[in-house]
């Protein structure tokens, strides 16, 4: 018992001296974070410490364009059609730009579940299933709300750009079986 105990102080002990050390250092030495509200204007250039609780269509948009997708277009305040790797794929804000999805959807070919179940099996990063018509449609999604940095929403869009040629390369293989 006393064993669990030491461990538990010692624990509380390291937080609190990381929340001191944090609170010591200047805040001239923090870098500067990017305003929700400003990171829609300033686009490519939203800093990787940025913490965002929300994005716009403008800041979605150049993080594509800036991890090698083509934008097609945009829809309104919630869409973006982008292109990659010969693939088009729906990157779509929802709850006031919170939650950030990105879905694609293998079209013309006959997909076994089995293959989707496979994917869905393997796979952590994203979900996969066959929609009413049959197609096999995979998504990924990035929850914003709590704030996550300008880096960890690159790493998302790269990521899900790296899923979306793969998923269909598989689904495609698995539909000519």
């Amino acid at each position: 018992m006393m064993g669990w105990l030491v461990s538990a102080t010692r624990t509380c002990v390291r937080v609190v001296c990381a929340w001191l050390v944090c609170a010591a250092v200047p805040l001239g030495a923090q870098e500067r974070l990017v305003p929700v509200a400003e990171a829609g204007r300033i686009g490519a250039a939203l800093a990787p410490s940025a913490v965002l609780h929300a994005l716009t269509v403008p800041a979605l948009v150049a993080v594509l364009e800036e991890q090698g997708a083509a934008v097609d277009g945009t829809s309104g305040d919630s869409v973006a059609i982008a292109r990659h790797d010969g693939r088009r794929l729906v990157v779509q804000l929802m709850n006031d730009g919170q939650i950030v999805r990105v879905a694609f959807t293998v079209r013309g070919a006959a997909v076994p579940a089995a293959a989707v179940n496979m994917w869905n099996r393997r796979t952590i990063l994203s979900r996969a299933w066959l929609d009413e018509a049959g197609a096999a449609t995979c998504e990924a999604e990035l929850d914003l709300e709590g704030g996550v940095t300008g880096a960890r929403l690159r790493d998302f869009v790269r990521t899900a750009l790296l899923i979306v040629p793969e998923f269909g390369r598989r689904m495609e293989a698995a539909a000519t079986r």
